[in-house]
């Protein structure tokens, strides 16, 4: 029992002694009895109540304490759902940043094969350029010193009393032929 029922309890006790004790000194016994009945009844009622009221609130105390362990549960639950759904995003983001990873390390292995792939046709294309430069420069001197020479046979020739007109004409058409491969040659490699 709790003190404020039992003040409670003794208030009423004292209110039906009180009214006992009225009832036996004015001499009506039977309205005392129905007095004592009345407040016996009351008392009776107010202890059933009380028993009652503490079986409710133990109840609804028990019923807290279920609510608020389900409460805790669910909110363990939720966490534990939370955490897992976290941990599988992490692992998700992990697996796109690996393939992330890979498709860029593919890339630039990629682009490297195609630089050095580059660079060995531009290194080939500037040899042959290189190549072909030297070779111009070595033909260009050679019909020169070949235009040279026949230009220097038909002024000796000139020169000379004795003129060999076939042989002139000769060089002068291979002079005309060599000067015409030599313009072709320019424009071709120029």
């Amino acid at each position: 029992m709790n003190r404020k029922f039992a003040f409670r309890l003794c208030g009423e006790l004292a209110e039906t002694g009180q009214n006992l004790y009225y009832g036996v000194n004015t001499g009506n016994l039977v309205l005392t009895c129905i007095n004592a009945a009345i407040e016996l009844l009351d008392m009776s009622g107010s202890i059933y109540s009380w028993n009652a009221e503490k079986k409710r609130t133990q109840i609804m105390k028990k019923t807290l304490y279920e609510a608020e362990g389900k409460y805790e549960h669910l909110k363990e639950e939720a966490k534990r759902q939370a955490d897992f759904i976290v941990e599988k995003e992490r692992e998700k983001s992990q697996l796109r940043l690996k393939a992330l990873k890979n498709e860029l390390e593919n890339s630039r292995i990629e682009l490297e094969r195609k630089i050095e792939e580059y660079s060995t046709k531009v290194n080939y294309d500037a040899d042959i350029y290189i190549k072909k430069s030297k070779l111009c420069a070595k033909i260009r001197l050679q019909l020169g010193d070949t235009i040279d020479i026949i230009t220097m046979q038909i002024k000796k020739q000139k020169l000379n009393d004795e003129i060999n007109f076939k042989l002139q004409s000769e060089l002068t058409e291979k002079l005309r032929i060599t000067v015409s491969q030599y313009n072709k040659f320019i424009n071709l490699c120029c």
